[in-house]
């Protein structure tokens, strides 16, 4: 549904506490006057829905008609009945959290959830700006006999404080405990996935994503080496980027320093647990993960072993942090920011994922979009050569964000090139969708549609076109990809810089593999994902993309006239 929102004169003009849709009005809190009104987006016209007493910030709709309000003051949820009636849900002070209530979403089965944050010492009131001391994501639940109960998620936020002072010795024997106990642990954590691999094939899920969400021994090794290959990183905090010396004397410094509270959300590989975790550690940041439901148990895992690392080195446990639970509400709450407790958000997914968290975040996010990646085989191209990198490209590993989705051919060497490179993945297991003069070299090939040449397959199919030199190549790249990654096959120099200079991707290569895009091939040990946004970070986020700045001045006695 697509609203265009006008003012509506002398019905309503005050402060909201919130919106909720009903399925045919929007709903909102008319905090000055305790009531809620209803909008009918068809005739544009505000109606009152019901009064009540005591101030609402935050609404939303559930099940059967009932509306469930933040009552503001009260420290309680409402429930509006379709009857006309309210009541309280249950009593949200337990006599140590503040549970101030906002955010409230209702889930498919009629759970209420929301968010708080606080401090945990006498009067246990709102938080100090801008640091609060915990946060919580809560869920009102009603049992068979109508009686509400709260439980609670709780994260506490003094991790990050710790991390941006503690020093890099000591963030470097956390990241070596960590590597070790990941070792230790290794039989534990392959269990978990096996029960998590299990689940995914009663699902009948697919090969490709099977692979993404498979550990073995090689893989639960290559997560440790890669967490001590962060620790050999140079630490990212502290450093002078740039300084300068004012005309007046004072001298001013730009310095590393890190961003916060990183929200990581991502989806079935659960190396990315054991990345993350590392990488938002060395930066000076604390870490709060959300993994894919499907690797639920695997993350766990993994979590525990870095748990260990951290309480061996003395540094907090809860630096790092997992949302226990299967449930996408976690998500929306995690999304608004837990009340200013989350200060990034890196969603590291499919286009699902990626958009639900670009519409619904109000914190700012490192876009990690899909790979729809190219490969561009150029008339002055090496055969051999291009044969080489595309199989690569393609077929390592096809369930990788890295992996090329479309072939592009020069059509001055289509006749020479087209037909092999064809042959080649076909008989690789690979199957090509292409336009009329690809279809044209293999009957095996089936005709591509235009939705092909957007798709990220993320599984061994391929889009294959010929397009005219490579400033076709560039058109279509520009059209149909993602700005993620891109790659040219060429021996002409000349062309190959002017591909990389005219298309706008994070990652673009010269006679190289697409799958390189990767955080431990760019010697960043690991990465968060691949930013293809273009505001602070781009390419493989690793440590150094996980910090901000400040400016320190150092002066003596200088006043500004």
């Amino acid at each position: 549904m697509n609203l265009n929102f006008v003012r509506v004169a002398g019905a309503y003009n005050g402060p909201t506490g919130g919106l909720a849709w009903d399925g045919k009005h929007i709903l909102f809190s008319a905090v000055r006057e305790e009531r809620i009104l209803r909008f009918d987006p068809d005739t544009r016209e505000v109606s009152e829905f019901r009064r009540y007493t005591g101030r609402t910030n935050g609404i939303a709709a559930g099940r059967g008609g009932s509306l469930y309000g933040a009552q503001e003051g009260g420290r309680r949820v409402i429930e509006f009945k379709p009857d006309g009636s309210t009541a309280p849900t249950c009593d949200l002070l337990d006599g140590k959290h503040h549970n101030q209530p906002t955010d409230l979403t209702v889930d498919s089965k009629g759970r209420v959830w929301f968010a708080d944050a606080f401090n945990t010492v006498p009067p246990y009131g709102p938080p100090v700006y801008p640091f609060p001391e915990q946060a919580s994501i809560l869920r009102l639940e009603r049992d068979a006999q109508g009686k509400w109960s709260l439980k609670r998620i709780t994260f506490d936020t003094q991790g990050a404080r710790a991390l941006a002072l503690s020093p890099s010795a000591q963030k470097d024997a956390a990241l070596a405990a960590m590597a070790h106990a990941v070792r230790m642990q290794a039989a534990a954590i392959l269990a978990a996935n096996a029960e998590d691999i299990a689940e995914a094939k009663a699902d009948t899920a697919s090969a490709a994503f099977l692979d993404r969400l498979m550990l073995d021994d090689s893989r639960v090794t290559a997560m440790a080496d890669g967490i001590d290959i962060v620790r050999g990183l140079p630490d990212p905090v502290g450093q002078v980027t740039e300084s300068w010396t004012r005309p007046n004397g004072m001298t001013i410094e730009r310095v590393r320093v890190p961003l916060g509270v990183i929200g990581i959300i991502y989806e079935s590989r659960p190396n990315v647990t054991a990345d993350a975790g590392a990488l938002c550690l060395k930066a000076g940041n604390a870490a709060i993960l959300r993994g894919g439901s499907e690797s639920f148990r695997s993350t766990r895992a993994i979590h525990a072993a870095l748990a260990a690392g951290l309480r061996e080195a003395g540094l907090p446990a809860e630096a790092i942090q997992i949302v226990p639970t299967r449930d996408r509400a976690a998500v929306g709450l995690m999304l608004q920011g837990l009340q200013g407790t989350i200060d990034v958000i890196v969603p590291r997914g499919g286009k699902g994922l990626v958009g639900r968290v670009q519409s619904e975040a109000r914190v700012p996010v490192f876009a990690h979009l899909e790979g729809v990646n190219h490969v561009y085989v150029d008339k002055a191209a090496s055969l051999e050569m291009a044969k080489s990198i595309l199989l690569n490209a393609k077929m390592r590993r096809t369930g990788v964000c890295g992996a090329a989705e479309t072939l592009l051919v020069d059509r001055a060497v289509a006749a020479t090139h087209l037909k092999p490179l064809v042959t080649m993945l076909i008989e690789a297991g690979c199957e090509i969708r292409g336009d009329e003069a690809t279809c044209g070299v293999d009957s095996r090939v089936k005709p591509a549609s235009d939705e092909d040449w957007s798709t990220e397959y993320l599984d061994a199919i391929i889009a294959a076109k010929v397009v005219d030199g490579v400033d076709g190549a560039i058109a279509h790249i520009e059209h149909y990809g993602s700005h993620h990654t891109d790659s040219i096959v060429t021996e002409d120099q000349r062309v190959a810089e002017k591909f990389l200079s005219e298309v706008d991707s994070a990652i673009v290569l010269h006679n190289a593999s697409t799958q390189f895009a990767d955080g431990g091939e760019f010697g960043f040990g690991a990465e968060i994902g691949i930013a293809t946004g273009k505001l602070h970070a781009r390419g493989p986020v690793g440590a150094e993309q996980l910090t901000s700045f400040k400016y320190r001045v150092r002066g003596s006695g200088q006043i500004r006239r």
